[in-house]
């Protein structure tokens, strides 16, 4: 039984008879994606995730620690994967390297927006990543309202056909992801920690 938390639409849902997932985010229209998939998934915070303790084998975080804003927050997702997990059970955690490709994350690509507190950081980068929306698809339209209304965090590029969000990343360091697990103080155990195409990653297992 595995735990897939920030599902998302459901895409690492889909094991087959390999085994049975079920998957939580916060977006109540990308779990409603996943459902149509046929998958189980239930809308929930990454903090307070709601799934029963202890009863699972496997849990995943694939790229959702970056999007949280603080060390102590990220720590917190990491209590929460670890609650979930049986003794002895497993994990898979994700998250944006600061360098990509061997290049410093800030020459990578110049679109990038680094925040200001981040010239402050001890560690890693706070960043705001451009996400283009395109006018063609349905949501747009109500992209498009609210950033003419000036009342979503949104703008618009006709030049891309788009409506732009910006997201927030913070970009860890290498042993950044290890320190915030050990800061969870919650039983789970680095057993491989390894860089992947971008990403920081970390195999764990509960104790």
């Amino acid at each position: 039984l595995v735990a897939d938390v920030g599902a998302g639409n459901g895409k690492y849902l889909g094991g087959g008879r390999a085994y049975t997932a079920i998957g939580v985010d916060s977006s109540v229209a990308l779990c409603a994606i996943a459902a149509r998939k046929g998958h189980e998934a239930a809308v929930g915070d990454a903090l307070a995730v709601p799934l029963r303790s202890g009863a699972f084998d496997a849990a995943l975080s694939i790229a959702v620690l970056h999007h949280l804003s603080t060390t102590a927050r990220r720590a917190a997702a990491i209590r929460e994967m670890g609650r979930l997990l049986r003794p002895g059970g497993t994990a898979l955690v994700t998250v944006w390297a600061s360098k990509q490709s061997g290049e410093d994350l800030a020459a990578a690509s110049r679109k990038w927006k680094a925040l200001e507190a981040d010239a402050q950081a001890a560690e890693g980068r706070d960043v705001l990543v451009p996400w283009h929306l395109p006018f063609h698809r349905p949501e747009a339209r109500g992209a498009l309202a609210a950033a003419a209304q000036g009342a979503a965090v949104s703008y618009v590029r006709a030049d891309k056909d788009a409506v732009v969000f910006d997201r927030y990343y913070h970009a860890f360091d290498e042993g950044e992801l290890e320190g915030v697990i050990a800061a969870a103080k919650c039983g789970l155990r680095v057993e491989r920690a390894f860089y992947d195409k971008g990403n920081w990653c970390a195999v764990l297992r509960m104790e």
